[in-house]
Parts: C-alpha cells; sequence; structure tokens
C-alpha cells in the first residue's frame, strides 16, 4: 500500500529489493503543495484539513504521508520540545509518529534550509568506500548518517591510542591529528541526521586526511619501529644529558645536534635509520667516558685505602677496628657497570673526592680508636691529634711571610707534641 501504482499511496518504489523514497503518489503530493503555500501547520491543523472532505483520509494515511516525506528529506518538524526533525531517525521522532498527542502539536514546514545535495551524498558515500574500506554504502541520508556513529567512533579511538603511544616516546602529537580529532568530535555532536551529514561534509577534507595519516602511522609505528624509537629517544634523555652535565660532548657536537634534530621532528619514525650511525658514537663515547671515572674511582679508593694502611699506628688497632676503619671509606664506593646508565656519569666522576672525604672521616675514626684504647691500657701510648694548616691554596709571596706561617705552625706542634701528644697534618 505503501508503493507506487493504483490505489497505492506512492510514497516509495521497489528497486530491485532496495526500497526508495519518492513520494510520487497523490496524498503526499496534495500534503507538500498544502505546506509550500504556508508557513507550517501544525499536525492537528493538518489531520483536521485532510480529515475532512473532500479528502477523508485517516489519521493513519497523513502520518504515513510525512513520514515518506520526511525519509524524502522535504519536510522540516518542531516537535512539542523544540527537537527539530529532518529524518525518521532524529532524536524524538519516533515518539513524534507513535504518540498522537505528540504529532497534533508538532509543526510541519517546507525543508528550505538544507545544503545537503545528492551530489555531496554521494561524495559522502565514496568516503566511506573509498577511505574507510565500506562496500555497497548507500547514498540514502539515514544510512549514511548510520555509518558516521558506527564507524567515526573506532577513528576518535585510534587518534587516542596513537596519542597515547607518541606520549610514551615524548613525541609530539602532530597538528593534524589534533584537527582530525576535533572533526570527528563535531561530526558525532548530535544525533540529528541532517545536521550530522552537513558536519560530516564541512569537514570531509580533514577527516580524509586524518584517516590517511592514521593509517600511515599505524603502518610506520609498528613494534621494531617503536622500539627502536624508544632507544634513540632514551639516548637523547639519558646518555646525552650525562654527558652534557660532566662537559663531555664537545666531540659529539655533529652527532648529538644530528639526532636531536630528528628526534624533535614532526615524523622521527621517518628515516630514523640515518641517525642510528651518530646514536652509536654517542653511546661508544658515553662508556668509554664511563670506564674513565670508573678507573679514575677505583685509582682514589687504592691511594686511600694505602695511605690507611701505610701509617705506623695502623698495626696497632685490632683486625675488627681496622675492617671498620677502613669499611668508612669503602662505604661511598660506587659499583659501576660499563653497559648500564646508574649510577650517572656526575655521581661517579664526584666519587673520588667522596672517596677523600671519607678517607679523612676515617682517619679521624683511627684516631679516636687509638686514643680509646690508649685509655684503657696500662702503658698507653702517646694520643694523636689533628692539625689542619689551612693551606691549601694559600699563596706567599715573600720570605717573612713563609717564615712567619713555619714559625705559627711550628708553635702549634711543638704545644702539643710537649704534652706527649702525636700530631696528625690534615686539610
Amino acid at each position: 500500500v505503501f508503493f507506487d501504482g493504483e490505489g497505492a499511496l506512492g510514497i516509495a518504489r521497489n528497486d530491485a529489493g532496495r526500497i526508495i523514497f519518492k513520494c510520487s503518489g497523490q496524498v503526499p503530493r496534495e500534503i507538500f503543495q498544502h505546506l509550500e503555500e504556508r508557513t507550517y501547520l501544525t499536525g492537528e491543523q493538518l489531520i483536521q484539513y485532510f480529515g475532512a472532505d473532500p479528502f477523508g483520509y485517516s489519521d493513519r494515511v497523513i502520518k504515513s504521508a510525512v513520514i515518506g516525506l520526511l525519509r524524502e528529506e522535504r519536510l522540516r518538524i518542531i516537535d512539542n520540545k523544540k527537537n527539530e526533525i529532518t529524518s525518521i531517525q532524529d532524536p524524538g521522532a519516533k515518539s513524534l509518529f507513535e504518540q498522537h498527542r505528540e504529532f497534533v502539536r508538532g509543526e510541519i514546514e517546507i525543508n528550505k534550509e538544507t545544503t545537503l545535495t545528492g551530489r555531496d551524498r554521494i561524495t559522502l558515500r565514496k568516503f566511506f568506500e573509498n577511505s574507510l574500506g565500506l562496500s555497497h554504502v548507500d547514498s540514502e541520508s539515514d544510512l549514511l548518517a548510520d555509518l558516521v556513529f558506527n564507524h567515526l567512533p573506532e577513528w576518535k579511538d585510534k587518534v587516542s591510542d596513537l596519542g597515547a603511544k607518541l606520549g610514551t616516546l615524548d613525541i609530539k602529537v602532530p597538528l593534524e591529528m589534533d584537527a582530525f580529532n576535533k572533526a570527528l568530535t563535531q561530526c558525532l555532536a548530535s544525533r540529528q541526521v541532517q545536521k550530522t551529514l552537513e558536519r560530516l561534509k564541512r569537514n570531509l577534507d580533514i577527516i580524509e586526511q586524518g584517516v590517511a595519516r592514521v593509517k600511515e602511522l599505524e603502518q610506520s609505528l609498528n613494534h621494531d619501529t617503536e622500539q627502536e624509537l624508544r632507544r634513540l629517544k632514551n639516548i637523547s634523555r639519558v646518555q646525552i644529558k650525562q654527558l652534557e652535565q660532566v662537559g663531555e660532548v664537545s666531540t659529539l657536537k655533529k652527532a648529538v645536534s644530528s639526532l636531536e634534530s630528528h628526534m624533535e621532528s614532526s615524523a622521527p619514525w621517518r628515516g630514523y635509520a640515518d641517525v642510528k650511525p651518530m646514536a652509536g658514537e654517542i653511546l661508544t663515547h658515553y662508556k668509554e667516558t664511563r670506564k674513565k671515572y670508573k678507573d679514575h674511582q677505583q685509582e682514589a679508593l687504592d691511594n686511600q685505602l694505602n695511605q690507611i694502611k701505610l701509617r705506623s699506628d695502623f698495626g696497632n688497632l685490632e683486625i675488627d677496628k681496622q675492617q671498620e676503619v677502613l669499611q668508612r671509606i669503602r662505604k661511598v664506593f660506587l659499583d659501576v657497570d660499563e653497559e648500564a646508565v646508574q649510577p650517572t656519569l656526575l655521581q661517579i666522576r664526584q666519587a673520588p673526592d667522596r672517596i677523600r672525604e671519607a678517607a679523612s672521616a676515617a682517619h679521624d675514626l683511627m684516631d679516636q680508636l687509638l686514643n680509646e684504647a690508649g685509655d684503657n691500657g696500662d702503658d698507653p701510648p702517646p694520643r694523636i691529634h689533628t692539625i689542619r694548616p689551612g693551606l691549601q691554596n694559600k699563596i706567599i709571596t715573600t720570605r717573612d711571610e713563609l717564615e712567619q706561617l713555619l714559625s705559627h705552625l711550628r708553635d702549634k706542634c711543638l704545644k702539643e707534641l710537649e704534652q706527649g701528644i702525636r700530631v696528625r697534618f690534615e686539610e
């Protein structure tokens, strides 16, 4: 009864099994012509006019014709909640036709505001087929809108996932990805069919470019590429930074500049193999520097331990006390793996200074232990006091200055020695 033909409403036709809404029948034509002559009519006015003579159409026939015209996108309805309805799938459309009270209160008018043409719908159909890989897409507005809400959320998720992945790599999200995400958000902002398709039409260039960009990124940022980019980024954040802290990058300026420029580019996943030799040069220098500082630390440790052991009174300590003194130095020694990145180069370079500071504390501890042992014995050895001359970086310019300094130092030492106290010099 809804299709074209004798005795039918002529709201739609069957095209090889496909239902096409084309209101060619008498009832929809009369309703449309009547609406063209007026600004708008309520559903109640429409029913009253076409339900009376000479028409005598039933409520169901009138509503069916309005649905057909709506499906053909020739009408616009404002319901009692001020929702704009231009498609049977718009919010509020279902209740408008199922509940008679809502239908009679709706304002029905000719849809003059649509900017979507048949050519536009064909363009949108081709987007879904060519860009998203869908097949046998229909150009009908309702079906196109369904595709928007069924498929575009997936692309928003892809953009979000790629943003998170790039974030973990400390790579800036391409600007076109932000534009793509905003365009998708606009298209999904409303369930109103006409507005949705108009927004898709308006943002179509951005969305097509965004889809292509996401496909490229998904293909480029595979597991191997991601791991390699992470390794190169870590070299910038760890090895280069540590080398800069200790002033060891002068011979690497070209390699560092090339690597950092590439990693800060808009697409570091492209051509990253070109900077791998530079990364290798940086790593080699880093490991060599690490070994050099490690050797310096070992030399400092051996030197300070030997100085402790060479003290004439070191042998006067019991074995456990000797180990206690030596441990004061050993505990600041850093265990360095040449292949690792911790402790940092700066920490390793500073280790000899910490060892010398610990050695000073070890000598103080040894003095204390020897003095305590002497206090408890029957024949105590002379006590030990520390004298710090404060001569480091002191400049002597005359013979008199030298004589005065030595005289002052001699007096301090004699004062201790005359009391039977031994003295130890320390800076």
